[in-house]
């Protein structure tokens, strides 16, 4: 789509703000947990479904709505997403029971699902081939830097202000990205029918295999983590990986796969999901466990706590 190079650049630094937020908002909440476990008299077990929560949603919708922004909408997807992150992340500021905290981390979670299926896709569609590379290089900058700055950015505001700014901060920032990309976004107001039919062809089956699969290896952690469980943990998590693994193989079958078939048949792209995936449950281990060993045990505060862990993620950038 031919546009000004003024408002792609525009349009590039809206979508890179909504990034950093998103991952700001994410590395800053595994900081919270000890906080959080101590003001709400909830269990660490607990807290840590707090993260988890969000990650299950994310995952689990990450390529529903990536797939879902192809055939109606990127631009749409994208700032209704940001929309329900605001909402979700106000839900979770002023939450006054757990309950409510899980609540308010799905909504946000599907919020941050919907930003981060289409931002690429959003920079594909508005840069040209010579300057898509570094476009795309951007965004992955601006996450970069919400990665690494936000377990020190979560430190300061739990220190001098309260856990629950981490979530409040989003509010009014996440406002003025808002107003700024409904300015410079083209819209497409999708039809009725097409709305119906992309409903109505979507691959519920697989997503329902997928979501479940998901589910159950998550919550397998629970009795893996009980002394006299470990046989009925080890059996659930079997159990969602056969769901999962399922779901991949009905999703190629369907008639609307959510996945691209031929990127499921080439080998370098598997290659690489597959030790991005080590790679990433290697350090959500670090990044869940890592604040309550310090914060908890160590005895040290939550802001030099944050200046550590940010130490690991500027040597893994």
């Amino acid at each position: 789509m031919t546009m000004p190079r003024a408002q792609r650049i525009k349009i590039l630094i809206v979508l890179g703000m909504m990034s950093l937020l998103t991952a700001l908002s994410g590395s800053s909440t595994n900081l919270a947990m000890p906080k959080i476990s101590a003001d709400l008299m909830i269990s660490s077990s607990a807290a840590t479904w707090i993260v988890s929560i969000g990650l299950i949603t994310t995952s689990v919708l990450l390529v529903m709505f990536g797939h879902i922004g192809d055939l109606v909408s990127k631009n749409l997807v994208f700032l209704i997403g940001e929309m329900v992150f605001i909402v979700g992340s106000l839900l979770t500021g002023i939450a006054p029971t757990y309950l409510t905290i899980l609540a308010g981390r799905v909504i946000q979670a599907v919020g941050s699902a919907m930003i981060m299926a289409n931002s690429m896709g959003i920079v594909s569609q508005y840069f040209p081939d010579a300057n898509r590379a570094e476009a795309l290089a951007v965004i992955s900058m601006f996450v970069s830097v919400g990665s690494i700055s936000g377990p020190a950015f979560g430190g300061i505001l739990i220190t001098w202000a309260s856990w629950r700014w981490i979530y409040l901060f989003n509010v009014p920032v996440g406002l003025l990205i808002v107003f700024a990309g409904m300015r410079l976004l083209p819209l497409r107001r999708p039809a009725t029918g097409e709305i119906k039919q992309v409903w109505g062809n979507a691959n519920w089956t697989g997503q329902n295999l997928f979501t479940g699969g998901m589910i159950l290896t998550f919550a397998s952690g629970y009795w893996l983590q009980q002394p006299t469980q470990h046989l009925l943990g080890f059996l659930i998590l079997a159990g969602g990986a056969i769901l999962t693994l399922l779901a991949f193989i009905q999703d190629q079958r369907a008639k609307s796969p959510w996945i691209a078939p031929a990127l499921m048949h080439n080998p370098d792209y598997l290659i690489s999901v597959s030790v991005l995936l080590i790679v990433m449950l290697v350090n959500s281990v670090s990044n869940i466990l890592l604040p309550f060993y310090l914060q908890s045990y160590g005895g040290i505060s939550a802001f030099e706590s944050g200046l550590l862990m940010m130490l690991q993620s500027v040597v893994m950038l």
